[in-house]
This record gives structure tokens, sequence and C-alpha cells, in this order.
């Protein structure tokens, strides 16, 4: 008999990639920061020269500082110079310079430079800089490094959107279309995606693909759906074929089509194409003979750089997929991935180590605390805030202690979000629970005691709270489910 990934694994919390920053929204900022006028460099200018270049031309001096931090443009890579260089050219007063730097230092590690790449994104908002308000607006949509204002986000998104800014177009689309941000208005939504589609924002084709496939606050068109993703394909964006790939794939609708669609997206260089087809090798849900499919995907993966694919070498290890299943084993091949910076590695070894498996992983919080020492230059300040409060989270069992570890928790609001609560209830759902009595009596909307137990007069405040979400799915009696808790814990 097979073992199928059919939303909870058999035995086997389903392995869920946390958040330490700002994920995929992170990389897409950051992309933009590059400017669209080339630079031809013959030589590397020197420190006067730059400082010279800043008096008269300020525009020159962000290009160069830029083409120093990312190492483009025939300069050898010097993210220091290229910071200071882009700092000169801001205080030149440069509005495309304060976007280009506030963006890198917004998503900085240290707090100050974080605080200081705001100030530099309200300067250029404030002088219309379209950039600089989608930024913004991302940040305070998530909540990155400063406080949430889903308000103000949609009001930076409008002003971009309106100067002609395409990821903000699509982006407020988005959240237009899903209603979990802003209030929904579908129809609008659906016309932003339409507008940067046109214009050439192959992202936006993709995700009003996703809301047509689905029929998500919109009327339902497969068949338009798939156009638009390969009207997307057409243009060298293979995105919305993977996504199709993988839904159908582990929906089990024509594997034989769901693999197709994955192929041409790895190929068009969605690496996480490869890493999709693996998982679905390895779970079983390819046509054929699947499990022998996955050493060639997990090739291809590795040399598209996806790190993930450790992760389920561990996987099946532990649970003895065609092979020998061995617990220990697993950690030796998490741990040195890991060893080599692998994040999704290190990310997945800590939580199987925290909160064991109850078969052939023991349940360890102090060898979990002894890979933040151990790995403590692949994580930032606040991912091992985050780390540590769930490892002691796994730990306390009684109300005393309950107390203490929701005072640290009060204390630390960045880290109430989406991903962190999931990891919570991954770690001790007792706490969470607890912590969601506590929320709601003091809300007046629970009158019973606050001991951490799921009891029915818990389930049923737990739904009427759920319904109070944007997003209602799963809010009856699968409220329990991870997405629904944490969705009520960030909120």
């Amino acid at each position: 008999m097979s073992t199928r990934q059919t939303g909870s694994l058999p035995g086997q919390q389903r392995y869920q990639t946390t958040v330490k920053s700002v994920g995929h929204w992170a990389a897409i900022a950051t992309a933009a920061l590059l400017l669209t006028a080339p630079l031809a460099l013959s030589q590397q200018t020197s420190g006067s020269s730059a400082s010279s270049a800043a008096q008269s031309d300020p525009q020159a001096l962000l290009q160069l500082g830029q083409a120093y931090y990312y190492g483009f443009g025939g300069v050898d890579r010097d993210p220091q110079q290229g910071l200071q260089l882009m700092q000169q050219a801001a205080d030149a007063g440069h509005v495309p310079a304060q976007s280009a730097l506030g963006a890198i230092l917004l998503f900085d590690v240290d707090a100050n430079r974080q605080k200081k790449g705001v100030q530099l994104l309200e300067m250029a908002s404030k002088s219309g800089d379209v950039e600089a308000q989608k930024t913004l607006a991302g940040a305070l949509l998530w909540g990155v490094n400063i406080d949430r204002d889903t308000g103000r986000s949609q009001s930076l998104y409008e002003q971009s959107a309106a100067g002609g800014n395409t990821a903000a177009q699509r982006e407020l689309g988005r959240q237009l279309v899903l209603g979990t941000a802003f209030d929904r208005d579908a129809p609008r939504g659906v016309s932003l995606l339409e507008q940067a589609g046109a214009a050439g924002d192959s992202a936006a084709l993709v995700a009003l693909g996703t809301f047509l496939y689905d029929g998500t606050a919109v009327g339902r068109d497969r068949k338009r759906a798939l156009g638009l993703f390969q009207q997307a394909a057409a243009a060298g964006d293979g995105a919305g074929l993977e996504w199709l790939g993988a839904r159908m794939m582990w929906a089990e609708q024509s594997p034989q089509m769901a693999e197709r669609y994955l192929q041409q997206a790895g190929e068009l260089g969605r690496g996480s194409a490869w890493s999709t087809l693996a998982s679905g090798a390895m779970w079983g849900y390819l046509p054929g003979r699947s499990r022998a499919k996955f050493d060639g995907y997990a090739e291809l993966a590795r040399a598209a750089g996806q790190t993930d694919v450790a992760v389920m070498e561990a996987q099946r290890r532990i649970w003895g997929i065609s092979m020998r299943a061995s617990g220990p084993e697993a950690i030796k091949i998490l741990e040195l991935a890991a060893d080599t910076g692998n994040r999704d590695a290190l990310w997945f070894l800590i939580g199987q180590v925290r909160n064991g498996n109850k078969w052939n992983i023991r349940k360890q919080p102090d060898r979990a605390r002894a890979y933040l020492d151990r790995y403590d230059s692949f994580l930032s300040p606040t991912e091992r805030a985050h780390l540590e409060l769930s490892i002691d989270a796994a730990e306390v069992a009684t109300i005393p202690k309950f107390r203490t570890l929701a005072r640290r928790y009060e204390v630390q609001p960045e880290l109430k979000t989406f991903q962190f609560s999931q990891d919570m209830f991954a770690a001790n759902p007792n706490f969470v629970v607890y912590m969601l009595q506590d929320e709601l009596r003091a809300a007046g909307r629970y009158t019973g005691p606050i001991d951490g137990l799921a009891t029915e007069k818990t389930l049923r405040a737990l739904r009427a709270a759920c319904q109070g979400l944007r997003d209602t799915s799963l809010c009856g009696n699968t409220v329990l489910h991870p997405n629904r808790v944490a969705a009520l814990m960030s909120r």
C-alpha cells in the first residue's frame, strides 16, 4: 500500500516551511530595486571619484552603489561600499536612491537599520516614488519590521498602482479579490489584474488564473485560467503551470498531465517544480512507478538550487520510503545539510527534535536548544527568539508555566505572525488553546476555564471567533486545523 500525502501524512506532522523573514515578497521587493537604466563600467570607480559623482549626478552614484551591492556591471561585489554610495545619493535628496536604499535596509537584521529603511521609504513615498509606495505598502500589509496597518497599506498600493506600478496593481488586485486584508471588491480586483497583465506583468496573469481556476470570488472558468497560465509561460514565466500541475498532482487529477505541466514549469526555470515532482514521486502521486522517479527529479531540483531536497531525503529515511526507516539517520542527513547553511534543513531539524514524532525521533528540547547555538550564524535575532520560545513551549505542561510563557510572548509582538503561530501549535497545542481562551475571555466571548483544554465550550467560542475572520473556511468541526488556529492567534 502506498503512503499518500493527502493533507496530513500518516503518523507525521506535515512539513511546513516557516517564513523566517518575508519570503517571496522580500525577494520580489529586492529585485525591484534594480533600475532599468543600464550601467556600463569599464573600471571600478574610486571613492574620490564616487564622491564627485554624488555632487554632479546622484543617479550615476545610485547605479554604481547598486553595482557594488549586487556585484554586477564589472565590479567586484562589496555590499558595504554599495550601501555607502547609495547613502550619499540618498543624502543628496535623490528620491530613487532613498527608495532603493530604504528597501534594502527594511530587510536588514539590525533594528536600527530597519527603522532607517522605513524612514527612507516614507520620504520617497511622499515624493511620489511608486516603487517606495509599493514596498512600504507590502511591509504594512504583512507587518514586516513595521506595525501592520492594512488601511494605510491599501492607500499606498492605490497610489503606486495609479502611478503605473504593475506590481502594485497586481498585489492590490489580489487583495481586493481575496478580501482577507482589504474589503473585497472582486470586479475591481480582476480589472487591476487584467491591467497589469496587459502591461506585461506575467505574475498578474498567473494570479488571475488561480482565481478563475478555483472560482475564488469570481466565476469559475478553468479554460480561461489555463489560457492565462499558457500566456504567462509563453512569456517565460512557468509559475502558473507549476501551480496547476501541483494542484492536479496532489488532487490526483490526470497525473500524466499534472506531471507534464510541472516538467514544463521546471524547463522554464522553476526549480521548485522539480522539487514538487520529487515530492510527488516520493509520496506516490506520479503515474507509473512513481517512487522510482524520485532520484531523477531530486537531482534536477538540486541542480536548480532547491534546498528542500535535503528535507525530502530525511523524510524518506524517517518513514522508510524505499529504504529502511531510521530516525537517527534522518537527523544525520539534516545536520549535514544544516552545516552547509541549508535553512530548510535547519528549521525542519529543529522542529523534529523539538516535537519528536512518537516513533523513531525522540522529543529532545535540550538538543533543539543546542542546535540554536550550533547554527546561530544562520539565524536572525527574531528567528532565534521565535525558535527559543517554541522550544520552551514544547516543555511546559502546567497552568503556572503557561502564564509565564504567555507573558514572554506578549512582550514580543514581532512574533505574532501566522507562521510563528503554526509553529507554536505544533510545539504545544494546549498552550495555544490556553492563549486563545485567555484572549476570548478578556473580550467577553468565552466564560469557561482557562486551562488549555479543547472542551466543547472552548470549541464553540473558537468557532464563533473564527466567523469573525475574513476567511471563514474550516470554521466548523475543523476549527482546530493548524491554519485556523494560527489565523486566530495572529489576527
